[in-house]
């Protein structure tokens, strides 16, 4: 039996599903071997990421922190994916309180010198909550500055 990661929001199974249709999607179109299929689809991403204007790498990134804020898990530290000492993380963490009022963050304390603060409205299709409130889900991801 497989052992999943916390669903802290209850739609990680269906953020599976639809990971899995566009990896059947892709399989159908290409005719590649599943084993295959999630290889060769990151590196059909890159190639569109070299035509398109998306950053690859940080994509990449900005899904790690996705996974991470879905599953309660740790931010991304390096461990789990090999990358370049030159783009290795810190793994320092600070309690960073952030307050915010009808949709404009008012103040920030416990943001270490050199770090940057990114807030970023995660259910903004809620149409119960258009503003910033209690049921407001964000993602936070903190950055060291000189990195972005």
């Amino acid at each position: 039996m497989v052992t999943l990661p916390p669903n802290l929001d209850g739609l990680n199974g269906d953020r599976a599903a639809w990971a899995r249709a566009a990896l059947d999607a892709f399989v159908a179109q290409t005719g590649v071997d599943w084993e295959d299929a999630l290889g060769d689809l990151l590196a059909d991403l890159m190639h569109l990421s070299d035509r398109e204007p998306f950053d690859f790498q940080a994509a990449l990134e900005r899904g790690r922190d996705h996974y991470a804020a879905e599953t309660g898990s740790a931010p991304y530290d390096g461990a789990a994916f090999s990358r370049s000492a030159t783009q290795s993380r810190s793994t320092k963490s600070a309690n960073i309180t952030i307050q915010i009022h009808r949709g404009l963050i008012t103040d920030v304390s416990g943001l270490p010198s050199g770090y940057e603060l990114h807030v970023e409205d995660y259910d903004m299709d809620d149409e119960q909550h258009p503003q910033w409130d209690a049921e407001k889900e964000c993602i936070v991801t903190v950055y060291e500055g000189a990195s972005v």
